[in-house]
C-alpha cells in the first residue's frame, strides 16, 4: 500500500514538472510572437500610417498644411521689422532693421509718417511673399493625387491675405477638380493664423499720433487701455525711440522705430 502511495506521489510530481515546462514553453512562444509583431510594426507601421493619413487628407487640408509655415514665417519677419519685409528708412536694433514708422532728421520738429495705410501694405507684401509657395503647394497637390490614380485639373486664381481681428486669413481663389470613378470639385482654400497683428497695428497708430503731437507715449498709461499687450519704450542716443509691443496671451509682437521732436545733444 505504501509502495503504491509513493508511486502516485512520484507520478504527480512528474506531471507537475511537465505542466510547468509546458507553461514556460507557451510563455516563450507568446513572447517571441509579441517581439516579432513589435519589430514588424516598427518597420512597417509608420509607412502604413503615412499612407492612411495621406489618403484621408483633403485638398483643403493639404494646402493649409503646405502654406501655413511659410505664411507664419513672413508674418513673424514683418512683425520684427516694423510692418514690412523691406524696411526703409530703418533703425538697427539688436540685429534687426526696424522700420521708422514716423521720422524726421531735424531737431525740434514733428516726425513725418513714413508708412501710410500700413495694414493694407502688410497684406499686399504677404500676398506677394507667399505667391511662389502657393503655386508650389498646388503643384505638389496635383502630383500627390496623380500618384493615387486621380486625373487632376487645377485653375489658378487670386491670392488674398487679410488682417482681421485676432487672426490673419490667407485665401486662394484656385479651383481643383479630381476625377476617379466620379468627379470632385474644390474651390475654397484658406489658411487661418491666430494672430493679433490687427490689434497691434491699432496700438501702433495711437503711439505714432502721440509722438507726432509732441506728447509722451507712456507705456504704463497705454497698457491701461490695452491690458492684453506689453509695451516697452526704449530711447536711443540719436533721439530715436524704439517700441516693442507684445501680445501677452497669443505671443504676437510688433517692433518699430520713431524719431520725433528730438532735442539736440546736451539739452
Amino acid at each position: 500500500m505504501n509502495k503504491k502511495k509513493g508511486e502516485n506521489k512520484n507520478f504527480s510530481r512528474e506531471l507537475l514538472r511537465k505542466n510547468k515546462r509546458g507553461q514556460v514553453a507557451i510563455f516563450v512562444i507568446v513572447a517571441i510572437v509579441i517581439i516579432a509583431f513589435a519589430a514588424l510594426a516598427y518597420v512597417y507601421f509608420p509607412k502604413i500610417k503615412l499612407a492612411l493619413t495621406s489618403e484621408k487628407k483633403s485638398p483643403n487640408q493639404f494646402i493649409t498644411e503646405c502654406v501655413k509655415d511659410d505664411l507664419e514665417e513672413y508674418v513673424k519677419q514683418i512683425s520684427l521689422q516694423g510692418g514690412t519685409l523691406n524696411p526703409s528708412p530703418y533703425y538697427m536694433y539688436e540685429g534687426n532693421k526696424l522700420q521708422y514708422i514716423c521720422y524726421t532728421n531735424e531737431n525740434y520738429e514733428a516726425c513725418i509718417r513714413q508708412k501710410t495705410n500700413l495694414k493694407e501694405g502688410i497684406e499686399k507684401e504677404l500676398e506677394e511673399a507667399i505667391e511662389e509657395t502657393v503655386s508650389n503647394c498646388f503643384a505638389s497637390l496635383k502630383e500627390e493625387y496623380e500618384k493615387k490614380g486621380y486625373d487632376v485639373s487645377i485653375r489658378s486664381g487670386e491670392i488674398k491675405v487679410k488682417l482681421s481681428p485676432k487672426r490673419i486669413i490667407g485665401s486662394f481663389d484656385y479651383e481643383v477638380v479630381l476625377s476617379k470613378e466620379g468627379s470632385e470639385k474644390y474651390d475654397s482654400f484658406n489658411v487661418i493664423l491666430n494672430n493679433n497683428l490687427y490689434e497691434l497695428l491699432d496700438l501702433l497708430d495711437k503711439i505714432v499720433n502721440i509722438e507726432i503731437n509732441g506728447g509722451d507715449a507712456d507705456p504704463v498709461a497705454l497698457m491701461y487701455g490695452y491690458p492684453q499687450f506689453e509695451i516697452e519704450r526704449k530711447k536711443q542716443s540719436d533721439g530715436t525711440t524704439v517700441y516693442l509691443l507684445k501680445d501677452r496671451e497669443a505671443g504676437g509682437i510688433l517692433n518699430f522705430a520713431v524719431r520725433s521732436w528730438v532735442l539736440p545733444p546736451g539739452i
